[in-house]
């Protein structure tokens, strides 16, 4: 009696084990499976992001409503975030940098004797356009294109100041394309970035630092430098796609794939996105250097020209890139054909080799009795024949071979 008690008790506690061993196995799959539906659907979104990029157009450019008057700046805000306007006033001697809440506060540090740039970033509200068409006597025209998107580069001079549009490139997964506008007047330069990535910060270190001639020029070689730094901003990007395209060409001769052919179809658009920036942006350049402009000074020509070299370089390697890319689809087809023919000739040879033999064994599978006529398949009463039979194909199937590796069709 006491021995039933303990092995009921026993069993009691081996199925109590075993309930909480299930539970426990039942949290842990619920718990992957919800890890799982969380990886799904970031790939899913990333998926989708992809897709969408592969969709749009290489220029979004945004429209005012129809019937509005030129010079309309009303299109609402990106974000509710104030921008941040940064003034360095320096000369050869001096440097001041202060960062203002207020746009008034910046238009009273532009004096003569020195230069002023006014680093407006992200963007600007209506109030502060506004500020600016009163102050700096600021175009309409040139307002409205600084809160609209999607603009060509271009370069428009008016009555008080000469405005300047580029478009700056980075590379982070994807091209992302950064609008920057410059507003070039006798002693003063501002600027306006859509981002909250600073993208000027190696012109301010030297200008604080006093490094160069650019602390004793005028603000038409601040503007030079930006234009310039923007061109060198590009050739680390240059760079980047070309190792890709390096990889792309090695992984296509090794393995080519159809990820590879997306890839590349990617790389052709994002070179697309940057010759439809760069060949505007040596027109701009172009049109500095003829001197008609009274923003821009002789000294700083020779300097636009470097930078106009600088452009031509950019341009003839974007073009090297896309006859790269097109080669390398060319060259994708190529192998992908190449591996078709050869898992075809493989295929073939087989079925070469195997006509014969097929041929043997339907020959000797028609089942005739040898007992009713001589003539019957006398050898199938052959002691050996079965053996004989097989060595027949073997050697038909050797000799097949034989005579295809002399012809060099393996």
């Amino acid at each position: 009696m006491v021995k039933d008690n303990a092995s009921t008790k026993g069993k009691k506690q081996k199925n109590f084990l075993n309930k909480e061993i299930d539970r426990s196995i039942n949290n842990v799959q619920r718990e992957v499976s919800g890890v799982q539906r969380g990886v799904d659907s970031v790939y899913k979104a990333a998926i989708r992001k992809w897709t969408t990029r592969g969709t749009t157009r290489l220029f979004s450019k945004e429209y005012t409503s129809p019937g509005m008057p030129p010079g309309t700046y009303d299109r609402p805000p990106f974000d509710s975030k104030p921008p941040i306007i940064r003034v360095i006033k320096y000369n050869k001697d001096h440097c001041e940098y202060i960062v203002v809440d207020d746009i008034l506060k910046a238009t009273s540090m532009v004096e003569q004797g020195y230069v002023t740039w006014i680093d407006i970033k992200g963007v600007p509200s209506r109030n502060l356009l506004e500020s600016l068409d009163k102050n700096f006597n600021m175009h309409p025209l040139a307002l409205e294109d600084v809160v609209a998107k999607g603009h060509r580069p271009k370069i428009d001079e008016y009555p008080n100041g000469l405005y300047m549009l580029v478009n700056g490139f980075h590379l982070n997964g994807f091209l992302n394309i950064k609008q920057i506008s410059l507003y070039l007047g006798e002693n003063y330069l501002i600027s306006f970035q859509e981002t909250a990535e600073d993208y000027f910060t190696p012109i301010q270190n030297r200008l604080l630092s006093g490094r160069g001639r650019i602390r004793s020029s005028g603000a038409d070689y601040l503007a030079y430098a930006i234009l310039d730094l923007v061109l060198d901003r590009t050739f680390p990007l240059l760079d980047a796609l070309g190792d890709i395209l390096e990889t792309l060409e090695n992984d296509i001769i090794e393995n080519p794939r159809t990820k590879s052919i997306h890839r590349i179809h990617h790389i052709k658009r994002e070179l697309t996105l940057l010759r439809k920036g760069i060949l505007p942006f040596r027109q701009i350049i172009n049109t500095l250097l003829r001197g008609e402009s009274r923003f821009v000074k002789d000294e700083t020509l020779v300097f636009l020209k470097d930078a106009y070299d600088h452009s031509i370089h950019i341009a003839d390697i974007i073009d090297s890139y896309k006859d790269l890319s097109s080669g390398l689809q060319d060259l994708y087809i190529s192998s992908v054909s190449n591996r078709t023919n050869d898992v075809m000739k493989v295929l073939t040879i087989i079925a070469t080799i195997f006509i014969p033999l097929s041929f043997v064994a339907g020959v000797y599978g028609m089942n005739f009795d040898p007992g009713v006529s001589p003539f019957n398949m006398p050898e199938l009463n052959f002691y050996f024949g079965y053996p004989m039979a097989l060595m027949i194909m073997l050697s038909v199937a050797l000799g097949m071979l034989i005579y295809f590796r002399k012809k060099r069709w393996l």
